[in-house]
């Protein structure tokens, strides 16, 4: 009997295996493109579908959809109830160029992608879907990841009213990096509508310039309907009653690590509103710049009590309004004005949290509510329910206890170094070599807000900037030196005196490859950005590479370096491998910028004009004890061009410099000082 019974439970096994893995097998992925076919298989770029909704009707449980960069509309005709409806068991991807044969490839910043309720006539929202998205019975499987819902005009009357950007009715699908920006309803929730017990999970998400005659701009929450909301800002979203950011109906959601800033409701609740025993669990959030006309511009509570740790609230019209029976919690936060009446607060501080830029105001998107190393807000929140990152994605804690607010950073160093090493093991505080910070960005950040300007000593290995100037894009990233400034390279590691370092043989790079190595498409437009800066501010030691400007304006010269009314020291550098449509390969000095360079390499940069150096219009940089070398101009200037600009060069050799006119220097109504050269 034993024996008779194994084998049928055995084979029983191995058939729910087969079936399983067979299933797995057969799981295909759609590709859509704006110059696709719907009429095509869908099963390759080459044989990409046209519209999102085809593919998303002939997909099943298990497969995914890759979208192209460009914009997707609901229908081609003008009937305003049609809407994009995800599926169960089906996760819609965004951000593709159209090439990528893997999902992390993709990268939804530089390749937009737009799900657009703009049917009609363009840009007359009268005539636009009244929702982008309309959902029904999802649950989790349900995936929305990396796409921009824009122009939903939810104002038909009824459930038409609510939610222009996406409406949830029982559902709770799984959305990710998307924005929802410029959508509207008559009633409530302009960005996203969450209706009868819907819960979606809502992450690294943007809800901006939304709008609605009623309540929760940027979303509404209603009917026992619970999201979980994590790493996603509000900021710019107006509601001419309630809730300008979020607004919580008889809903309790879980926010973390979230930012409210610069939203306006012309009643309660700026930030947030919350009402009829609605008792959201807020974590790590911060609110700013947010107003209200009657109350809470940060938060406005009615017959609610939510549970607020590790907060901030700062700089809004007004901070905490409660009313009505609510009785919210309040543990190891910054609250303006202190204590709100009918709260219940534990380790509370009232003290600016010192955010990098506290917005206005007001409605708009403004401002920066990241910390400050010198913020009260760090090591002060408590470790009982926190996040394990923030709303960067950094981990939790990086210094000895847990930050208040969306941000952890790092604190002010007690000494005069800040000690920066690509190796290092993760976590450091940069007051040690065993205790390197791993970017020379954290280092920046630190010299620049912490007491006394520490010197930032930086050991060998590769550098990428990560601070966009000037765009929002990867490739606007640089490395913004700022005032006050010693930055020093050529460090093995253990160094305890500057002079025992070597730059020669311990190369600090700091480079603008940050895509595809070796592929300069995608590069830093500078690698380096400095503006107001004197001859006390130092970047010494270094090798800059890789920057290529072939954007425009700032972003079309001075791949390596832009200078931008600056007068910096830049000494034993070497700027090579950085090009530019424009002027300076290596190194642009804008109008009346004069920084002092020397003993510095510039070789092998390439520019329209000035191919390792471009001086503008009274530039009168001091240069000396340099070699340019190897570098070309396609117009003028091989090793350097001088347009009604008078630069000192002094000991320069330069050879191997082309251009079609002055391969070594062009002088356009310039008179430099050349010497010994």
């Amino acid at each position: 009997m034993k024996k008779s019974s194994f084998f049928p439970l055995r084979w029983l096994l191995f058939a729910v295996f087969v079936t399983l893995t067979s299933a797995e097998a057969l799981a295909v992925i759609y590709y859509v493109k704006p110059t696709g076919d719907d009429n095509d298989a869908g099963t390759s770029w080459a044989t990409a579908f046209q519209t999102v909704q085809h593919a998303i009707n002939t997909a099943s449980s298990g497969d995914q959809i890759w979208v192209a960069a460009g914009t997707y509309k609901p229908t081609t005709d003008t009937d305003r109830d049609i809407s994009f409806s995800m599926k169960n068991g089906v996760a819609i991807y965004g951000g593709f160029n159209g090439t990528e044969t893997m999902l992390l490839q993709r990268n939804w910043v530089t390749n937009v992608t737009i799900l657009s309720g703009d049917i009609g006539t363009a840009n007359n929202n009268t005539d636009n879907s009244y929702h982008v998205i309309n959902n029904s019975g999802l649950n989790s499987t349900a995936i929305l990841n990396g796409f921009t819902i824009t122009k939903g005009q939810a104002d038909g009357g009824d459930e038409r009213d609510d939610g222009g950007g996406m409406y949830n009715h029982s559902s709770s699908p799984t959305v990710s990096n998307c924005t929802f920006s410029n959508n509207f309803a008559l009633d409530d929730g302009g960005g996203m509508f969450n209706y009868s017990s819907s819960s979606p999970a809502v992450s690294n998400c943007i809800f901006t310039g939304n709008s609605t005659l009623g309540n929760g701009a940027g979303m509404s929450n209603e009917s026992s309907s619970s999201p979980t909301v994590t790493q996603s800002s509000f900021s710019g979203n107006l509601a001419q009653t309630d809730g300008g950011g979020m607004n919580n109906q008889s809903s309790s959601p879980s926010v973390t690590n979230c930012s409210f800033s610069g939203n306006s409701a012309s009643a309660l609740g700026g930030g947030m509103k919350n009402f009829l025993t609605s008792n959201p669990s807020v974590k790590n959030c911060s609110f700013s710049g947010n107003t209200a006309a009657a109350g809470g511009g940060g938060m406005r509570n009615t017959l609610s009590s939510p549970s607020l740790v590790n907060c901030i609230f700062w700089g809004n019209n007004t901070e905490i309004s409660n009313f009505n029976q609510s009785a919210p919690s309040i543990q190891y936060s910054i609250v303006q004005g202190g204590c709100p009446a009918g709260a219940t607060c534990t380790n509370l501080l009232n003290t600016d949290p010192f955010f990098i830029n506290q917005p206005p105001v007001g409605l708009g998107t403004s401002g920066d509510l990241h910390l400050k190393p010198n913020s009260p807000a760090l090591d002060a929140g408590t470790a009982s329910g926190a996040p394990a990152t923030d709303f960067d994605g950094d981990p939790r804690p990086i210094n000895a206890g847990f930050d208040m607010g969306f941000d952890e950073r790092l604190k002010c160093v007690t000494g005069t170094v800040v000690y920066v090493d690509a190796s290092a093991p993760a976590g450091g505080d940069g007051a040690s070599w065993a205790t390197a910070v791993q970017t020379l960005q954290a280092a920046l950040e630190l010299a620049k807000y912490c007491t006394g300007a520490p010197d930032i000593w930086v050991a060998d290995g590769t550098y990428k900037p990560t601070v966009m100037q000037g765009g929002n894009t990867d490739r606007h990233k640089t490395f913004y030196l700022d005032f006050n400034m010693k930055i020093y390279g050529g460090f093995a590691g253990g160094e305890t005196l500057l002079s025992q370092r070597n730059w020669v043989t311990n190369v600090a790079t700091l480079s603008g490859d940050i895509g595809t190595t070796g592929n300069n498409s995608d590069n830093c437009y500078n690698v380096i950005y400095a503006s107001g800066l004197n001859s006390t501010d130092l970047l010494d030691g270094f090798t800059i590479t890789g920057g290529n400007a072939n954007g425009s304006g700032v972003h079309g010269s001075g791949g390596g370096m832009f200078n931008s009314n600056s007068a910096p020291t830049v000494t034993q550098c070497t700027f090579t491998g950085n090009s530019t449509v424009g002027f300076g390969g290596g190194m642009y000095n804008a109008t009346a910028s004069s920084p002092t360079v020397s003993h510095c390499i510039f070789s092998g940069n390439s520019a329209t004009n000035g191919g390792g150096m471009y001086n503008q219009t009274s530039a009168s940089p001091t240069v000396t004890n340099c070699a340019f070398s190897g570098n070309t101009a396609s117009s003028n200037g091989g090793g350097m061009q001088n347009n009604s600009a008078s630069p000192t060069v002094t000991n320069c050799s330069f050879s191997g410099n082309s251009a079609a006119s002055g391969g070594a220097m062009a002088n356009a109504g310039s008179t430099p000082g050349v010497k010994n050269c």
